[in-house]
């Protein structure tokens, strides 16, 4: 029997307060950043099944980056007011029809960060979301907790003891 572990995370006060503000949100993530998606994302994208819409959106929805990785495939294009194509009234279409898991990853976790530092598991969440700094404005609570997440890190740094604050700065 395998058993699934959920792993001990260190994780701000606030973290299980945020959800996304969707539609309410007045400067929306999903404006005028580059957005970069993996080449294994970008192919599910454009084959994916759904309506008609959706897919006209997707398939005008990426541009080519000037480097081009397996992790950078393309960019996620800007129409004409600096949003992304595929948003709908404030509201992801892609989020709205197919579920999150059909999400490009930078688009399921921010503003989360999921980092490993050494053997050590970090959370933090991008001051630069709206909800964000709504919460921590309200709450004036930069606490941290120890606890279980059944999540995976995005990010993995090896550093020796010395370094360690040069990366939590």
């Amino acid at each position: 029997n395998f058993i699934k572990k959920k792993k001990q995370w260190l994780f701000p006060e606030y973290y299980s307060a945020f959800s996304c503000k969707a539609d309410q949100c007045r400067n929306t993530c999903c404006s005028s950043w580059r957005i970069p998606v993996s080449k294994k994302e970008y192919n599910a994208l454009i084959t994916m099944e759904c309506s008609e819409e959706l897919n006209r959106r997707v398939q005008g929805a990426f541009v080519m980056p000037d480097f081009v990785s397996d992790d950078t495939y393309r960019y996620v294009s800007f129409n004409w007011l600096g949003n992304c194509p595929i948003q709908d009234k404030g509201l992801c279409a892609l989020h709205r029809e197919k579920g999150e898991g059909y999400l490009p990853k930078i688009c399921r976790l921010y503003p989360r960060s999921l980092k490993q530092i050494n053997d050590t598991l970090f959370v933090s969440c991008s001051g630069s979301c709206e909800k964000v700094a709504e919460i921590l404005y309200e709450n004036k609570s930069l606490n941290i907790l120890e606890g279980e997440l059944d999540a995976k890190p995005e990010l993995f740094y090896t550093v020796e003891d010395n370094d360690i604050t040069q990366i939590l700065a």
